[in-house]
This record gives structure tokens, sequence and C-alpha cells, in this order.
């Protein structure tokens, strides 16, 4: 590892070129602070929302097999175009109660809508 590269008096060790991937502990605890940060944010807001944009919302992007706008609106008894309104609504209202917590206003918010073929 104390091997010289290179014949000149400055010269490098294979050491000096060994380079740690990972972040460093500082950063980790950064990171894990404000994804913790953002999930209570995340989860404070979705318990605000009224019953019908948090069901919406959990079944669109919380499920892990999300629904489409055809189920949910037979389900809820109004058009396509109104469940995409309201879970446009509850996204918008869950991103600024993110975002207010956020301590970076460049953090994305834990939930980002998924785009679905009509």
């Amino acid at each position: 590892m104390n091997v010289a590269i290179g014949d000149t008096e400055a010269t490098e060790e294979w050491q000096d070129r060994l380079i740690d991937p990972t972040p460093d502990p500082e950063s980790r605890l950064s990171e894990s602070d404000d994804y913790h940060r953002r999930h209570v944010a995340l989860t404070e807001a979705l318990n605000t929302l009224p019953a019908r944009q948090r069901a919406i919302v959990e079944a669109r992007l919380l499920a892990d097999e999300p629904k489409t706008l055809d189920e949910l609106a037979r389900e809820h008894g109004v058009s396509r175009e109104r469940i995409r309104q309201i879970e446009a609504r509850a996204v918008e209202l869950i991103r600024s109660a993110v975002q207010a917590v956020s301590p970076k206003p460049e953090l994305r918010p834990v939930v980002e809508p998924r785009r679905h073929a009509p």
C-alpha cells in the first residue's frame, strides 16, 4: 500500500488513491434525520386529510398494487377525472406539509404521484 507511484519527487502512494465510497457517518446521520422528519410530516399530513382524500392517496400512491382511476371512480361513485383532481389536491397538501418541516427546500417529499396510463 505504501509503494510509490511515479518517478518524480512528489510521488503518490497506492493508499492515497483508495477512496471509501460510503458516506461518512455525519452525512448518514443527517440523511437519516431528514428522512425521519419527512416521514413524520407525511404521516401527520395524511392524518389531516379528509377520509376520501386519504383513501384515494393510500390506494393510488401508497399501496403495493395501486388502484386505477377507473377502479376508484367506481368505488367512490364519481368520475375518473374527479378522482384525479382529488388525488392532485391531496398530494399538493401533503407536499406543502412535508416541505414546511424540511430544512432544505430542495428535498423532495416522500410521496410522489405515480403516472398511470388512462
